[in-house]
């Protein structure tokens, strides 16, 4: 069984002020990262929220010892070595998380290795173009570079290639699709990144008031707007239409108001028999009057006879 060196001997003599090769060639610092989350994308503030796993590989000589074997340090004792300071180059806001201990690791191998792990949550800045909002493509990139050395000191690589990224495959995003990611080195300012294209897949009704001003007046979603609201205003003029036209045609069909000539033929034969009857109480009254005084009653009897008949043959 190989024992493993004790941490105060290892580092005996150790300066951590001092970079792996102080001096001399560069230190190769091999990245790989694992993307937990994205938990939200802000059209209106123009940047992303993730949290992160930052894993950081480089080869240290003065921390080389003899055996096969890795051991796991304290992350309280990451203040004692040497580390790269790499930071996110257009974070806004970004923390350590440090519950229950802070979220650190670091792993000493026997050729001298040393594998430094983060876990980050970063809000980085990302320039948007929402001119064909909603129908936009945006790339947001995640650069990594280091803080107070140049490209003579450390040279940032990926550990695997593009194979070095993890967890985008997997992300279910509520409004957003990641349609791909690439990584990138770029060696004249000593800077990588990967970079993580999200295209839009829904539609926000609030957009005039979410989204941040651009540089364009009109943008592709107020056109599709401008016509959903044309065809609606166009239906509702239609239906004005349509009902104005139906209402005239509706009236227009209505009879004019005023008495049926079935009703002036009631009233008149109505009227007709009232008259007849009046006009025989009149004559009975007629007929008492010339007996009471002797008058010639045939007569009289004939000419009320053809009145009447003249009266019913106007009835009829």
């Amino acid at each position: 069984m190989v024992s493993l060196p004790g941490f105060e001997n290892l580092t005996e003599g150790y300066n951590k002020y001092l970079r792996p090769y102080f001096g001399g060639k560069p230190v190769q610092i091999a990245l790989s990262l694992d993307v937990a989350s994205i938990s939200s994308i802000s059209e209106s503030d123009m940047d992303y929220t993730a949290t992160i796993y930052l894993r950081q590989r480089w080869t240290d000589p003065r921390l080389v010892f003899h055996g096969n074997k890795s051991f796991t340090l304290d992350a309280r004792l990451v203040e004692l070595l040497w580390v790269p300071d790499t930071y996110i180059v257009e974070s806004k806001r970004s923390f350590l998380h440090d519950v229950t201990v802070g979220n650190r690791l670091i792993r000493l191998f026997s050729n001298g290795t040393v594998l430094y792990a983060l876990r980050i949550t970063t809000t980085v800045a990302c320039n948007m173009d929402l001119s064909k909002y909603p129908m936009d493509t945006q790339m947001c990139k995640l650069q990594l570079e280091s803080w107070g050395y140049d490209g003579n000191d450390i040279v940032f690589t990926w550990f695997r290639g593009n194979d070095s990224v993890h967890g985008l495959e997997k992300l279910r995003l509520s409004q957003y699709t990641v349609e791909r990611y690439y990584t990138l080195v770029t060696r004249s300012q000593q800077e990588t990144g990967v970079t993580t294209v999200l295209s839009m897949t829904t539609l926000m009704i609030g957009s005039r008031t979410s989204l941040s001003k651009t540089n364009c007046f009109i943008k592709a979603i107020d056109v599709y707007l401008g016509i959903c609201f044309s065809f609606i205003f166009g239906a509702l003029l239609e239906y004005a239409i349509a009902h104005y036209s139906s209402s005239q045609k509706h009236a227009a069909k209505e009879p004019q108001k005023g008495p049926t000539k079935e009703t002036e033929d009631v009233n008149i034969t109505n009227i007709l028999n009232s008259s007849i009857t009046s006009y025989k109480q009149k004559i009975s009254l007629a007929s008492t009057e010339i007996s009471s005084d002797n008058v010639d009653y045939r007569d009289l009897t004939m000419k009320t006879h053809d009145k009447i008949r003249l009266t019913e043959q106007v009835t009829l």
